[in-house]
């Protein structure tokens, strides 16, 4: 059981990479006051009740989805020997938030089928500075480079129909590479899209992709079927049953219920720990095992928060059969200050300096399984798209590459 839940959590997590963002990107508070009172093995019987929705709600689908990440790094290694000497440093900085929104309302055939994704916001900034330098003794080789992206789009959509692919463009992108110093023309390019509303034949809904999607939606809908493993062991089950206990949680409002897995930054700790017990143990005399619990205390102490919390909604009487209805996922963390130093001795010739920033302020989705219809832009609007044989944004992937 908890294999699937973590495996459908992952599948989730993949089709957030394609996806979208709420309003206000929170989700709903839960009521300490509607909290039920389970045991373990009640909550585990709770997670049998569930059941895939019918044909009759499950025609229009919502998923919003949202991030906002900054990642820091730097690295630097040197080394000196007789005729010989390098130095490699490097700064990567990378900014992201975005929300979005996509949309699936299927028919019965491609024909009354769509696909609608709109990015409310989007904002991409990245830079890469390189430094190496390399002497055998002679005039040393030095690279030096530096490499910045900046992107955003705003009131820009995508929407798929059986005749054609549809695209509104607002946007601009920067690509600037210099090498030392020097921008280095060949390499950079920057284009700004003004409410570019163009259609291509690529990309429409097919009667075979229309098939796709069903299976894919119901295959969604199936992993989220949560078995108890009857082969289990007396330990497993016993560790099953803990879990649960320790991170599952049943709300219910009248015939709406909530499903919680929450994992905060305790589980964190205690997850490091059992990682660095398992390192020490494979590696035994190989490995200097100071090294390793000065990186595990770093690590620990970089993590000044974590909270990931997933949420399966469900309508139906609280000890019958429930729809599944909506699914939710937040996560947030803040991993910063983590520095690895290791000497000449420790890092196997090479003394290297590492630090490492990681803040994600938000990332996550809601997934609507009955969402209310949307309302997209008219046929005469769309009669006026150009038609193009590529999408307008195939030059923003080429400058991102």
């Amino acid at each position: 059981m908890i294999k699937k839940i973590f495996s459908s959590i992952i599948m989730l997590i993949l089709l957030l990479l394609v996806g979208c963002t709420t309003s206000d990107n929170k989700l709903p508070d839960l009521k300490d006051d509607e909290k039920v009172d389970m045991t373990a093995e009640e909550k585990v019987e709770f997670l049998q009740t569930v059941v895939t929705s019918n044909d009759e709600v499950t025609n229009n689908f919502k998923l919003d989805t949202f991030l906002d990440l900054e990642f820091a790094l730097t690295n630097e290694m040197s080394f000196t020997s007789d005729g010989m000497s390098m130095e490699n440093n490097t700064t990567v900085t990378l900014d992201a938030d975005f929300n979005m929104t996509n949309y699936i309302e299927v028919g019965e055939s491609n024909a009354d089928t769509y696909v609608y994704s709109k990015f409310n916001k989007f904002e991409f900034n990245m830079l890469n500075d390189t430094y190496s330098s390399t002497s055998f003794g002679e005039e040393p080789v030095v690279v030096d480079t530096v490499t910045t992206i900046d992107a955003s789009l705003s009131n820009t959509f995508f929407l798929a129909r059986s005749d054609y692919a549809y695209y509104q463009l607002n946007g601009r992108y920067d690509v600037e590479f210099k090498q030392d110093n020097k921008v280095v023309e060949a390499s950079s390019q920057s284009e700004t899209y003004a409410n570019v509303q163009q259609k291509i034949v690529d990309g429409q809904i097919t009667q075979e992709m229309y098939l796709e999607l069903m299976a894919s939606i119901l295959e969604l809908q199936q992993s989220l079927m949560i078995d108890v493993n009857t082969e289990m062991t007396a330990e497993e089950r016993a560790e099953m049953l803990d879990m649960v206990d320790t991170h599952v949680n049943i709300y219910s409002s009248g015939t709406v219920h909530t499903i919680q897995f929450l994992i905060t930054q305790d589980k964190v700790a205690e997850l490091i720990d059992e990682l660095f017990v398992a390192m020490l143990s494979e590696l035994q005399d190989l490995g200097d095992q100071e090294t390793l619990n000065n990186i595990k205390t770093s690590m620990k102490a970089a993590f000044k928060a974590f909270n990931f919390d997933f949420r399966i909604i469900l309508e139906g009487e609280l000890e019958g059969a429930k729809t599944l209805t909506k699914i939710e996922m937040m996560i947030t963390g803040d991993f910063s200050g983590f520095t690895m130093s290791l000497d000449e001795e420790q890092s196997g010739g090479f003394p290297v300096l590492m630090k490492l920033t990681v803040k994600l302020n938000k990332l996550g989705f809601t997934l609507d399984f009955n969402a209310d219809p949307l309302t997209l832009p008219s046929d005469t609007e769309l009669e006026g798209f150009e038609l193009v044989e590529y999408p307008p944004f195939a030059g923003i992937m080429d400058g991102l590459m």
